[in-house]
């Protein structure tokens, strides 16, 4: 079972310059352990200080790997301009929504590129299972399964991102599988996901990606708390 790639992500990039501070501190005492890991930042962060940043202050000029979430979901054109920007810059991941179907297959094939791999994303961890039933008329688990179906086979997507508890449905499709929500057992849960799962479980569900975000950068001691999620990955 080979280990998942692990990502943390750095959601406190933004507006807020102290936050901002705080968060590239961080992100710096992390770099510093040498660890295998990569960054992720969000579309605020992107709007705010902008992509070549990100590469130039920690990601691929250091040895990183840059995840960027900007779920997008747009025409085509302007998909695919984002997609070979992202490629020019060596970025890994970047995200759209599955829902943004035959655009972004048109998308996928007009960027003409490998780089980035292009992540659908399926079901947010925050969406609820009420908030599926409403707007796609199907349980959150039929869902993740339906989105992820359009993603790949129709759409030509490398990857799926989807709540963790959803792994073994998805086993049928021959693409890597990325994870946020990450809980270390028995941590706090702070609201922000209705579906969390443990690196543990991820990985022996066979994620290939985990993304986690504040029970490494709200940790009191974030290189133990990343030390241990590596640790239950290894």
């Amino acid at each position: 079972m080979k280990r998942p790639m692990l990502f943390v992500a750095l959601d406190g990039m933004g507006l807020d310059e102290a936050k901002t501070r705080k968060t590239l501190q961080i992100a710096h005492e992390l770099h510093r352990t040498g660890l295998p890991f990569g960054f992720k930042v969000n579309l605020d962060y992107v709007l705010e200080y902008g992509v070549e940043f990100a590469v130039n202050e920690f990601s691929l000029l250091e040895g990183r790997e840059l995840f960027v979430d900007l779920k997008m979901w747009n025409g085509k054109r302007t998909m695919a301009a984002v997609l070979r920007k992202l490629s020019d810059l060596e970025v890994t991941y970047v995200t759209v929504h599955a829902l943004a179907d035959t655009e972004l297959a048109k998308a996928i094939a007009e960027s003409g590129k490998l780089s980035p791999k292009v992540a659908a994303t399926t079901v947010l961890t925050h969406y609820s299972e009420e908030y599926c039933q409403e707007h796609f008329g199907r349980s959150r688990r039929n869902a993740v399964v339906h989105f992820a179906n359009i993603a790949v086979r129709r759409n030509g997507c490398q990857a799926i991102v989807l709540p963790g508890q959803y792994l073994d449905d998805v086993r049928h499709l021959d693409v890597e599988k990325i994870v946020p929500g990450l809980r270390e057992e028995g941590s706090f849960h702070d609201g922000r996901h209705e579906v969390e799962v443990t690196p543990t479980f991820a990985k022996e569900h066979h994620a290939d990606v985990l993304v986690c975000g504040s029970p490494i950068m709200a940790n009191k001691d974030p290189a133990a708390a990343l030390r241990r999620i590596l640790s239950a990955i290894a």
